[in-house]
């Protein structure tokens, strides 16, 4: 009984003071009559130890995978108490997934070197090494950005920017257009005025009644472009209503003039559809990223037929969309590096395996650009632990380049010096894995995602390199997500909860 009331005292994110409530007792007392219930102390003892527990758990949980990716976001709370977040991320046996690490509070200034301070913190409070981290998922913020800097440069982690933050960015730039602005501002007074008038609140349920309409109310605007949209799509389904509270001059002095909601409902939701796919956290979503951006790109495309507003609307998110991605190859950014872990993922993932949204040029790029990721990562470890036996009987039996490799997989490595037998067997190894895992992946099935690179004993240096990439989220909001739940733990009646309190059951809770 008494687990049981620990368990509902974490999942239903209950107070432990409810141990003596007097109603809480009762209703003990009418389930096992006579059972003497233990002090709030005992279950506060408890609670630690399956913290403890479940703190062990995850530490040799963490340990199987090679390279974990991060998430990290920064959250106030009601007792204003800045909290930041940090999740994990890795595939182990093909299997997504992702542990809350931390939820503690940042009591320094959230600087970038702070903001380092507390994620190496949480990687020696779980005894992670710094190497096994491949990336950094994190928001657009100036102190995350410095704080993404300065990891790499320590570390060598990869920075990703959160997809979800970079489109809202982008839409909130559009939106910024005089015309679409404007209308956006009515619309905003119009939600007002039925927010803070009660009698025309009263007049438009009534109307919604008589009209048959649902009776939801109007939506506010948040921080977040998509309540813009929620905004638009509710006031569209009550548009008869409101528009017969407003005719009458009683409820309203002034004359609203008509809104083009419409088309401006129909440049969002491209954007809607791409942000909630890629928020997803049970399956892969990194590699999506540049064909839901090119996806993008062709809906933003101007037609003759558009409005000045909506012309405008795309001109700028198309704009926008070419500012913050750029998956060409270039010198400064080849399109297959750590630097551009999207496209390698992207080129990882069977489902993509053509790869339509690249150039051709780029497309033979990026395959020799994974090849050499695969013999950097083959030479640094030991043979006899990354080749299968097959391999080990190909090394021993080196095969000519294929003739589609082209010139960069020489002799010679770019130092200049001749490469080893032992290098140029690795690389020629992968050189023939690679373009055997992309005639059979042409053949595979495409609802089976992952099948080909699961197949470990024959690409065993493609699963590995696909385990590390695909593991990656492309937002940060899996760390957001715990924002919603912390908020409920630190409510107004809880505000007295110590931070280290909240970073507890928030552990408990999400791993």
């Amino acid at each position: 009984l008494n687990n049981s009331i620990v368990n509902i005292i974490l999942k239903d994110l209950r107070p432990i003071s409810i141990v003596e409530g007097k109603g809480f007792r009762e209703f003990v007392e009418l389930v096992e009559p006579g059972n003497q219930l233990p002090s709030r102390t005992f279950f506060t003892q408890m609670v630690e130890k399956k913290y403890l527990v479940t703190m062990q758990h995850i530490k040799a949980e963490l340990k199987t995978p090679e390279k974990i990716a991060l998430a990290s976001d920064i959250w106030t709370s009601l007792a204003t108490d800045a909290h930041m977040s940090v999740t994990a991320h890795f595939i182990t046996d093909w299997q997504l997934k992702n542990i809350n690490l931390a939820t503690k509070p940042l009591s320094e200034r959230h600087t970038g070197e702070n903001i380092v301070t507390f994620i190496e913190q949480v990687l020696e409070k779980y005894e992670l090494e710094p190497s096994c981290i491949c990336a950094l998922v994190c928001d657009n913020g100036a102190n995350m950005i410095a704080a993404a800097r300065k990891l790499k440069e320590k570390y060598s982690w990869a920075r990703i920017r959160c997809v979800g933050h970079t489109i809202q960015l982008i839409v909130n730039s559009a939106l910024k257009v005089t015309t679409i602005g404007r209308t956006m501002g009515v619309a905003r007074c119009l939600v007002e005025h039925f927010h803070r008038s009660e009698a025309a609140s009263t007049v438009l349920k009534t109307k919604q009644q008589q009209m048959a309409v649902p009776q939801h109310s109007l939506k506010q605007d948040s921080t977040r472009w998509n309540s813009t949209l929620h905004k638009v799509t509710r006031l569209l389904e009550q548009r008869w209503p409101v528009t017969a509270v407003l005719s009458d001059l009683t409820m309203s002095a002034k004359r609203h003039r008509h809104l083009d909601l419409q088309s401006i409902k129909q440049l969002l939701e491209p954007f809607e559809v791409a942000t909630t796919y890629l928020s997803g956290e049970k399956y892969v979503s990194l590699s999506t990223v540049p064909s839901l951006i090119n996806a993008l790109i062709k809906e933003m495309q101007p037609d003759a037929e558009d409005l000045p507003s909506t012309a405008n609307f795309k001109t700028v998110a198309l704009e926008q969309i070419n500012n913050h991605w750029k998956f060409q190859n270039s010198n400064n950014n080849p399109v297959a590096s750590i630097e551009n872990a999207i496209v390698v993922a992207a080129a990882l993932d069977p489902q993509f395996r053509k790869l339509k949204f690249f150039k051709p040029d780029d497309i033979l790029q990026l395959q020799l650009g994974i090849q050499n990721l695969i013999c950097k990562n083959s030479t640094s470890a030991t043979l006899s632990t990354t080749l299968s036996r097959m391999e080990v009987t190909e090394l021993s039996q080196p095969k000519p380049i294929h003739k589609n490799a082209g010139s960069g997989t020489g002799s010679r490595q770019s130092s200049g010096q001749e490469e080893s037998p032992a290098s140029a067997s690795i690389k020629q190894t992968v050189i023939d894995k690679m373009f055997s895992f992309e005639e059979s992946s042409s053949e595979d099935s495409d609802k089976e995602q992952l099948s080909c690179v699961q197949k470990e004993e024959r690409f065993p240096h493609l699963s590995k390199l696909a385990r590390d990439f695909l593991a990656i989220p492309a937002t940060s909001i899996p760390s957001e997500h715990l924002f919603s739940v912390a908020g409920a733990i630190a409510s107004r009646k809880r505000a007295s909860l110590t931070p280290q309190r909240v970073d507890m059951l928030m552990m408990i809770l999400h791993s």
